[in-house]
């Protein structure tokens, strides 16, 4: 059973070794898109030899076929499965036996690549892998299984430098402290403002802190990075303005989703610790939290339970369900802001 870490995954791909199944599991769904689209090019996949399910359609037995398939119109197929945790059990278990019969796979020696004619990748939008499911068990033996952790701070500069070196950037410790501040761990939202900053900042080769704060909104009224602030600090009227402005733009409702959970997870562990007698400049530097940008965190989360922080992280979880399944994202992400703020409105 072969169980894999991002670095391990590409240092294989580089080499020319691409296992016939994988099963991609964890939070990071850029690390795995990424890492999904390595594949791609290294199988060479044209539009013939690339089919994409999504695991809500149950269509295991049209997946195992073609798996079970010689190529007629390229040389390599990748099948991809995206949201693959919204299988069936009938259809994992379908995938599971059609696997039997892909023998264990052996790395082979040192610059000996190893292309399959197929190459199947699951991807799951989980945290953790479900040791008992069956499907689980035969894709690490067949192929391998692959966590993508989220990345954290300095591991996150690491990939940002790099993010903005091919564009020809670099960025300030000021400027990336309040962009990690701001916009979290998640580099599919990263992604996106990186880009953002290096339109934004045609013809400079470094991106200060008045750049990333411009770029985003900052001085052009409230942005969706706002919004988690509001939140903290219980300010129904304003979480409300800027939540109800930003779906007005736009915006994709997961990722006003992400930045209200964000939010609440901070003040959660920040309450616990507070609670644990540690001091508030300690809790920021545990969280790493920026001390200028967040001088009223430790106040505002002063002010709300425990028990209530953790309530408002299940009623965050609901609510991914609720959108992932067609929920109106006005109300239910407007119901989810009135909660975490008290339903007080307070004067904005």
């Amino acid at each position: 059973m072969s169980i894999l870490k991002p670095a391990q995954l590409h240092a294989e791909i580089s080499r020319g070794v691409i296992r016939p199944v994988y099963y991609f599991f964890g939070e990071d769904g850029y690390g795995q898109a990424s890492a999904a689209e390595m594949l791609r090019k290294a199988l060479a996949a044209s539009p013939d030899g690339l089919y994409k399910f999504y695991g809500d359609n149950n269509q295991a037995a049209e997946i195992a076929s073609l798996f079970q398939t010689i190529p007629m119109f390229a040389q390599s197929q990748l099948i991809m499965v995206k949201r693959a945790q919204d299988l069936s059990a009938a259809s994992r278990k379908s995938l599971a036996d059609a696997l039997r019969e892909t023998a264990p796979f052996e790395v082979p020696g040192e610059g000996k690549p190893s292309v399959p004619s197929n190459c199947l990748v699951l991807l799951f939008e989980e945290k953790k892998k479900d040791a008992g499911d069956p499907l689980y068990a035969r894709c690490a033996a067949a192929g391998a299984a692959v966590e993508f952790k989220p990345l954290w701070e300095d591991a996150l500069r690491r990939w940002v430098d790099s993010f903005l070196k091919s564009r020809g950037r670099k960025m300030t410790h000021e400027a990336f402290a309040w962009l990690y501040q701001e916009a979290g761990n998640n580099r599919a939202l990263l992604s996106q403002e990186l880009e953002k900053l290096s339109l934004y900042t045609e013809g400079k080769t470094e991106i200060g802190l008045q750049d990333a704060q411009a770029s985003l909104g900052f001085f052009q009224g409230e942005n969706i990075f706002e919004l988690g602030s509001a939140v903290q600090e219980g300010n129904a009227a304003r979480a409300m303005r800027i939540l109800e402005g930003a779906l007005r733009g736009g915006e994709e409702p997961m990722r006003l989703l992400y930045q209200i959970q964000n939010s609440v997870q901070k003040q959660a562990a920040a309450k616990e610790l507070l609670e644990a007698g540690t001091p508030a400049g300690q809790v920021l530097a545990a969280l790493k939290l920026h001390p200028y940008f967040n001088q009223n965190f430790c106040r505002w989360t002063e002010t709300k339970t425990l028990d209530f922080l953790r309530r408002g992280l299940r009623s965050c979880l609901r609510a991914e369900v609720r959108l992932k399944t067609g929920a109106n994202a006005g109300g239910e992400l407007g119901n989810l802001v009135l909660e975490l703020t008290g339903a007080g409105l307070k004067a904005a």
